[in-house]
């Protein structure tokens, strides 16, 4: 009997515990959303053109590309891209069909194959831009499917987004605590919802023929805007 009044009593005391807890009032909290955007000027651009060839067989297709990229990478280097940022982005080679020539019975007329051969190249210097294009048209590049445009140091610049992201979260805590009557106390919770990074904007430019006093083609790189949003909770006190 002693024993089962020992168990029954520490049953009590460790039934108590919670209860205890649960009637303890928590700290007021503030929480807000804070949103951070710094903007950029794209220092990369992507220039993406390539090589569509035509020939009866597949190896004549292959080989006419073969010639005609060799050409366009020389092109390149010449104008001032270094090999480490030329780097080939798709290639293929597949049959070019008779028009209307599949039917119920018979399988659709080969005629003849297609090599599509496409580079991407990294341009370090924006103001090259114009000139790289020309020249890699000029070299026989008769597929240009557009160019793009990064920021090289998105990282340092996302940083700063999160302290301006932080920055505005705060202003608006202060805000609250200022109109409650209340002192803004110590960092509870901080969640950082979403980052928005620059992503590459492809604008098409069409290949023509060069000549070496013809102007440039113009490319204008824009604006780029990079955005953090954070979630943050303050402790109050009166």
């Amino acid at each position: 009997m002693r024993l089962i009044a020992i168990c029954a009593a520490g049953l009590l005391l460790f039934a108590n515990v919670p209860v205890q807890a649960a009637t303890e009032r928590p700290f007021p909290l503030v929480s807000v959303t804070g949103e951070g955007t710094i903007s950029a000027v794209p220092d990369i651009a992507l220039v993406s053109a390539g090589i569509v060839s035509e020939g009866k067989t597949s190896r004549e297709a292959a080989e006419a590309n073969a010639k005609a990229m060799t050409a366009v990478i020389a092109a390149a280097k010449q104008a001032g891209i270094a090999e480490k940022d030329i780097g080939t982005s798709r290639y293929n080679v597949s049959p070019v069909y008779a028009s209307g020539s599949s039917n119920r019975e018979n399988s659709p007329r080969i005629t003849g194959y297609r090599a599509q051969n496409m580079v991407q190249l990294k341009v370090r210097d924006i103001a090259k831009v114009g000139d790289i294009i020309d020249a890699v048209t000029g070299a026989g590049a008769n597929n240009i499917q557009g160019v793009g445009f990064e920021v090289s140091n998105a990282d340092t610049l996302l940083d700063k987004a999160r302290l301006a992201a932080f920055a505005d979260a705060k202003r608006k805590a202060e805000l609250y605590a200022k109109e409650a009557k209340a002192q803004l106390g110590r960092v509870i919770v901080i969640a950082e919802q979403g980052t928005e990074l620059p992503r590459p904007m492809m604008a098409r430019a069409a290949p023509g023929s060069y000549s070496g006093s013809a102007p440039a083609t113009p490319v204008a790189p824009g604006e780029e805007q990079i955005k953090v949003q954070l979630n943050v909770s303050f402790e109050l006190s009166q």
